[in-house]
């Protein structure tokens, strides 16, 4: 430690010619004790010491009053760093580039591995996310992470999942295709068929019955949308049964409360294990050979209570479980993590409420009050509004 304080401070070496080296040594370390170090005797009228920068002026004027011959032999440490940086420019520049370029190094995507899918190209995925700011050639932190995976399901529906985890400076995203539904034909209704939404009508598909509305019809729930009622060829009026699907445009509102104050849990470091054994009898025994004793399973006062005998195999059933103990406390989170949070959640109840509709728009409301925040999101989407046919 004491020679890096010097390094840093910077030092100087000097060689002395004098009459009496040992007597002037004695006198340089008395006057200078902790700034004069490294002193040795180099022959009968001659001798070596070194000194920091700072007193090199001092030892001069000092070693003056002895008459004595003084010669510099070299400057150690920053200062001669400084000096050598200072006259070449140049080096100081491409030293600040180098350190410019690493930070911009580590934090800039190099290349984008995708793995995961099936169907759709890596093109396709890569194409998404650098619609989302997310390519090669762009920096990244953890939070730019973590919103482009929420956007992402967002702006492609045909997905469910994507992770993406840094590796170097390689990216490599993980996805889950949505896998289609099986196509299940909706049931006739002898009753008709109502909207299950106040709606607007954009296409209605009616494969039995008549139909009762039109495009760019506004209707509200429980409006009868296909009549059972059909009229044959020969004029007649008939009962033939409802069947068809109808897609309209619905409005709906979604809201997200987060607390400020949350519950955390903190799980321990060692698990606890415990053995239980589920003996097939009232009057088992545990063979007790190869150190298979009761009491490495049972405590004392189980093992005494079963009486149990040695030598006696009876059939038992051996379970091990592995608990992990935690604990909980309570933490305040920022208003600005508890926006995150909403909007986390937020993005997850409309991939699984609105994953088969068609969203045509969505808006973001935030309500706050001193204990917690409120999101709401109004969002305008197509499906199919026939009751009964409901997702």
């Amino acid at each position: 430690m004491n020679r890096l304080f010097r390094n840093l401070l910077g030092t100087k070496k000097y060689s002395v010619n004098c009459s009496s080296p040992s007597r002037i040594c004695g006198r340089l370390m008395g006057q200078f004790p902790e700034a004069v170090f490294n002193v040795s005797v180099t022959g009968e009228y001659s001798f070596v010491f070194s000194c920091l920068c700072s007193v090199s002026k001092k030892a001069e004027t000092f070693l003056d009053g002895f008459d004595c011959e003084m010669k510099l032999l070299g400057v150690y440490g920053t200062p001669l760093y400084l000096n050598f940086v200072r006259q070449r420019p140049g080096l100081l520049i491409g030293l600040i580039l180098t350190i410019l370029f690493a930070v911009y190094r580590n934090n800039t995507i190099w290349d984008i591995e995708v793995s995961g899918n099936k169907k759709i190209g890596d093109s396709e995925i890569i194409n998404t996310l650098s619609e989302l700011d997310f390519a090669v050639g762009k920096t990244y932190s953890k939070e730019k992470i973590s919103s482009v995976c929420n956007k992402f399901i967002i702006l492609d529906d045909r997905f469910t999942r994507i992770a993406i985890n840094m590796s170097g400076n390689v990216a490599f995203a993980e996805v889950t295709e949505r896998t289609k539904k099986k196509t299940v034909e909706p049931p006739v209704s002898e009753s008709g068929i109502l909207s299950a939404y106040d709606c607007i009508i954009e296409r209605p598909e009616v494969f039995c019955g008549t139909s009762l509305v039109e495009k760019g019809q506004a209707v509200e729930k429980g409006t009868l949308l296909i009549s059972p009622v059909e009229k044959g060829a020969d004029g007649n009026e008939y009962i033939s049964g409802a069947k068809g699907k109808i897609y309209a445009k619905t409005v709906e509102r979604f809201a997200v409360y987060i607390p400020y104050e949350t519950r955390k849990v903190i799980y321990e470091k060692d698990s606890c294990k415990k053995h239980i054994l589920s003996f097939l009898g009232t009057n088992a025994r545990i063979p007790t050979f190869f150190n298979n004793t009761p009491e490495r399973y049972l405590c004392n006062v189980t093992a005494k209570k079963l009486r149990l005998s040695e030598n006696i195999i009876l059939p038992f059933k051996l379970k091990s479980i592995e608990k992990i103990p935690y604990n909980t406390e309570n933490r305040l989170i920022s208003r600005d993590e508890a926006e995150d949070v909403a909007y986390q959640k937020m993005y997850r109840k409309l991939s699984r409420d609105l994953g088969e509709c068609e969203v045509l728009s969505t808006a973001f409301e935030i309500e706050e009050n001193e204990k917690y925040i409120t999101l709401y999101c109004t969002a305008e989407c197509i499906r199919d509004v026939a009751m009964g046919n409901e997702q």
